[in-house]
């Protein structure tokens, strides 16, 4: 397959496009293929832009003692390829450590409490940690939806953070959060909270007030969340960030970038070293870029696509 980006109405050749599917890994020199057996849901790229991991749903080749559908797979992660079994939870969130040393996990699934489940992953598969928490004052609880991680990213001292399907926000130093929501904004209806991790903190978008059942979540603006102590303040969203209009548009930010594809599987990378792609129309469910966006992953349910400029 070749792909052919513009960077400032300069074509070029792509340097590296490389296709990965579900069920099977595919050998390198394979152009594409249709594979039936399991979906992705979720696709990351290493900061180095080396390693690409994937959670997958449905996969058969799990062993046939296990009750868990789900695997977290990765390539050429130090040079090897793995995966591991997601403990009773589904995965929609995944990211690096900042050294590309570990794998950040979250976990989902159907709940009326407000659990948040992570795990940290060694390159091997080793399990670093498994942390759970519930917010406080959650031990009364709602009606059944989709509780757990919505995305999740490592902070420059090392904590995560993590933002969730019905508006959880906390910082973990190990295992232990720091819950940045109230009873005022967590847990009643839907609403998912974005994480990018952005100086000594990180951005949020997503984040609500609750109003009442009559009146539900009164959203909030972008905020940039700032260390010692936590606090938010509202943040402006830049202008040359594409991909506002159409709803199958996917979004993924670097370190002070951000890459964009839309329907038509046009790739946009805005930034200090901005550069554009076609990979062709599909139904692209997710989207990854590495910390300074030179390193991109697109995904359907059935395969990814990794691009990358000269």
């Amino acid at each position: 397959m070749i792909v052919t980006p513009r960077h400032r109405n300069t074509t070029y050749a792509i340097a590296a496009i490389l296709v990965l599917f579900a069920g099977l890994f595919s050998p390198s020199d394979a152009a594409d293929i249709s594979i039936d057996i399991g979906s992705l849901s979720v696709v990351s790229v290493s900061p180095d832009g080396n390693a690409i991991a994937a959670a997958i749903e449905g996969y058969e080749g799990i062993p046939d003692d296990s009750n868990d559908p789900m695997v977290v797979r990765w390539w050429n992660w130090n040079g090897a390829d793995g995966r591991w079994i997601v403990p009773a939870y589904r995965v929609r969130a995944l990211a690096w450590a900042a050294d590309g040393s570990s794998l950040l996990v979250g976990g989902w699934t159907e709940d009326r409490f407000p659990v948040v489940p992570w795990w940290r992953l060694g390159a091997g598969g080793e399990i670093r940690a498994a942390c759970k928490g519930l917010p406080i004052g959650s031990e009364r609880r709602f009606g059944p939806m989709e509780r757990g991680v919505a995305s999740i990213a490592e902070l420059t001292d090392g904590k995560v953070v993590t933002g969730g399907y019905d508006g959880t926000l906390a910082v973990w130093e190990g295992c232990s959060p720091n819950w940045l929501t109230s009873k005022k904004t967590c847990c009643f209806e839907p609403q998912t909270i974005t994480v990018t991790p952005r100086g000594t903190g990180f951005d949020a978008t997503g984040e609500g007030i609750w109003q009442g059942l009559k009146r539900g979540y009164k959203n909030l603006p972008p905020r940039h969340w700032s260390p010692s102590p936590w606090k938010a303040a509202p943040i402006k969203i830049r202008a040359d960030l594409a991909g506002k209009t159409d709803p199958k548009t996917r979004q993924a930010n670097g370190d002070d970038c951000t890459a964009t594809i839309d329907s038509s599987g046009r790739i946009t990378v805005a930034g200090a070293h901005p550069w554009t792609a076609s990979i062709g129309a599909d139904d692209w469910i997710s989207l990854a870029a590495n910390r300074n966006c030179q390193t991109v992953a697109a995904a359907t349910s059935g395969r990814i696509v990794k691009v990358t400029p000269p």
